[in-house]
């Protein structure tokens, strides 16, 4: 990463989004450049060098290019079915029976067709698009609130840090960060943050930069909000969307910002604050301990 490029100066014409859009991309050409590229393996035998071609194609859409990804997913699945029937043409040809006979097994694939909001079954190719609409009218869908007017605040103000955001405050929530964790659509996985949010480390000036000017400003980048959704099947009709709890892959960066945020409420003392039956979103305490409590209690009634 080019730190010589770096000027504060140039900060304040900045927006946040375009911070962030370059601090992304100079990490992005600095793993290109400098890490070994991991090639794609095939996993079914059926797959070609075009279609694992396409599929990194598709990974990189997904970034940000939405039409792109879903033109290349279409292209994806045409390219796995030539390739399958080439394959099968291949078997057949060669008369290589031990491989048919694998075949009678059969294959069971963990995603299928989905069921759309009028209960019909749709292509499995806007599987994604499926899953998004049910997503957006139901899983997340805005519920209205139960809140009545301002309530009075429970205490006196805390005394919350408001002053700049410090290296040692960047480099203190990059540690905290989990290692092998899926990345969001940046595709910048915690180990880059790790790497450069080091003590001294010139690059890490970028990282505070970006999170000093979300702070200052109070707004946080756009694509910070865009998070890469994982449907994980639970049990029941695999093509009922209700089956599949989702997981939204965020961006790491936000992560980080938010670590920071959070370690300011809680050298305030905001964790006093709260009741001590909560157990859920707090530190050193779990749903877990709640459950192992309420037995307890269930045992010696």
């Amino acid at each position: 990463m080019n730190h010589s490029r770096h000027d504060d100066n140039n900060l304040d014409d900045e927006t946040v989004a375009s911070l962030n859009s370059r601090l992304g991309a100079a990490m992005t050409e600095a793993a290109v450049s400098t890490l070994p590229s991991t090639p794609s393996l095939a996993q079914r035998p059926w797959i070609s060098p075009r279609t694992l071609h396409l599929l990194d194609q598709r990974s990189l859409a997904s970034a940000g290019d939405h039409v792109r990804e879903r033109e290349v997913r279409k292209l994806v699945s045409a390219s796995v079915k030539r390739g399958r029937s080439d394959w099968l043409d291949d078997l057949l040809t060669a008369r290589d029976w031990d491989q048919v006979r694998k075949l009678r097994k059969g294959f069971s694939s963990q995603h299928g067709r989905l069921e759309d909001a009028a209960g019909n079954l749709v292509s499995s190719d806007h599987r994604a698009e499926t899953y998004a609409e049910f997503s957006e009218a139901v899983q997340w869908a805005v519920r209205p609130t139960t809140l009545v007017g301002n309530p009075a605040p429970i205490g006196a103000e805390l005394p919350v840090n408001v002053g700049q955001v410090t290296p040692d405050e960047v480099c203190t929530a990059a540690k905290k960060l989990k290692w092998n964790r899926a990345c969001g659509r940046d595709r910048l996985p915690p180990e880059f943050w790790k790497a450069i949010c080091q003590a001294n480390s010139p690059a890490s000036r970028w990282a505070v930069d970006l999170c000093q000017k979300c702070w200052s400003e109070g707004v946080v980048p756009e694509d910070w909000h865009a998070a890469r959704v994982a449907a994980i099947f639970k049990k029941g009709d695999v093509a009922n969307c209700k089956n599949y709890r989702p997981i939204s892959l965020l961006q790491i960066v936000y992560k980080l910002y938010a670590t920071i945020l959070l370690e300011r409420l809680k050298s305030a003392g905001a964790e006093e604050r709260l009741w001590s039956t909560q157990f859920g979103f707090r530190s050193a305490r779990g749903t877990l301990d709640a459950i192992f409590l309420a037995r307890r209690l269930l045992d010696e009634a």
